[in-house]
């Protein structure tokens, strides 16, 4: 299944891959919210009521049915726990609650980042989609909204097949978040190695796929192993304990979606940030997000900030990212006009992305 690239606050979460494939996970299941039980306390060979059917001894990874929610309900919701745990200590962890209506489309997710993950620190970014009006809401940096390219909606935030292929293996019937289930087991050769998160797992120690025996579709994917996540360590080469769970749920169940309250009545504000002599494609979406290109690399962007920033008074309070990465993120304080983040995208070997966010 091709996995989708998309931008997440222009940048911060798509750079590292996470908004498009998964990851892999260890660590201790939690509950889900409204959802069922956790697969230790359920049991992957519990008894329950069986649905129409019966279990195949393998599951197509590649089918894109397994992961059409979005074609079967009117409404459901979705959680994300993503975390990384390493000696240092290191640790990072992405949380994330989203509601998705089919019929008049809107959908809302939001990010919770702990730890090392993302830029680090605790922040929340939102992103939500009326019709087709996108509104993302970063960071306590303001609101840009009608961002064109930027999707918000489930479907392709979280694009369960993308690092998996191949068969897996039925292990038992169970009932997840409240919908029967088939369990399957997904091990190493369910990964992906061509995949850009694939190729960054070690090992996996559980693994399973909880398929609803009714309409054949994903409630649960859990993944606990080993393996490197720039994302959530912002460390490339750090090796450590990864835990990812991803339930939907809810099904049916009325949600309700609604404008952002930073997005109803935006301050106009001005921006005098510095730009590179060769930025291209400039942009200002809202009066507080800016987006352009350049020719120069990620280094070389972080180089001409920290310069450039100090005439406007800056402070530089975190600086991480490389030409290795092909990503980085700046956050300034105190300046002129604000406080300001900068993220920084490698397109490809001679194009990169650029956006700013400030808030007063």
């Amino acid at each position: 299944m091709k996995t989708k690239r998309i931008l997440i606050v222009l940048a911060i979460l798509a750079a590292t891959a996470l908004a498009c494939t998964l990851g892999v996970g260890a660590g201790t299941p939690t509950e889900t919210p409204g959802a069922g039980p956790a697969p230790g306390e359920s049991g992957g060979t519990e008894d329950s009521t069986a649905g129409p059917g019966s279990p195949s001894a393998t599951l197509d990874l590649d089918d894109p049915a397994l992961y059409n929610q979005a074609g079967l309900f009117k409404t459901y919701r979705t959680a994300m726990d993503y975390t990384f745990e390493a000696q240092g200590p290191v640790t990072g962890t992405v949380l994330l609650d989203s509601a998705t209506q089919i019929e008049p489309y809107a959908t809302t997710l939001e990010f919770y980042t702990y730890g090392n993950a993302v830029v680090g620190g605790e922040a929340v970014y939102t992103f939500t989609r009326i019709l087709d009006t996108q509104y993302i809401v970063a960071g306590g940096l303001g609101c840009a909204s009608g961002i064109p390219g930027v999707e918000a909606n489930p479907e392709v935030m979280l694009d369960t097949g993308g690092m998996l292929m191949g068969e897996a293996q039925y292990a038992g019937e169970g009932n997840t978040n409240g919908v029967d289930t088939y369990i399957y087991t997904l091990t190493m050769d369910n990964i992906n190695p061509l995949d850009p998160v694939g190729k960054d797992v070690r090992s996996i120690s559980n693994g399973e796929l909880h398929v609803a025996r009714d309409g054949s579709y994903t409630v649960r994917l859990l993944l606990e192993g080993r393996g490197v996540n720039v994302l959530l360590s912002n460390n490339p080469v750090l090796e450590g304990d990864v835990f990812y769970e991803l339930n939907f749920y809810d099904f049916d169940a009325p949600v309700t979606i609604e404008v952002p309250a930073a997005c109803a009545a935006p301050e106009e504000t001005s921006l005098d940030i510095p730009l590179p002599e060769d930025a291209t494609n400039v942009a200002q979406v809202s009066p507080d997000f800016i987006t352009y290109t350049t020719g120069e690399s990620v280094e070389d962007v972080m180089e001409f900030y920290e310069t450039e920033m100090l005439a406007h008074g800056c402070t530089l309070q975190s600086s991480n990212g490389s030409n290795a990465t092909g990503t980085a993120t700046m956050a300034f304080e105190d300046c002129d006009f604000g406080s300001v983040q900068i993220i920084i995208l490698a397109e490809s070997s001679d194009v990169t992305l650029v956006t700013i966010l400030s808030a007063p």
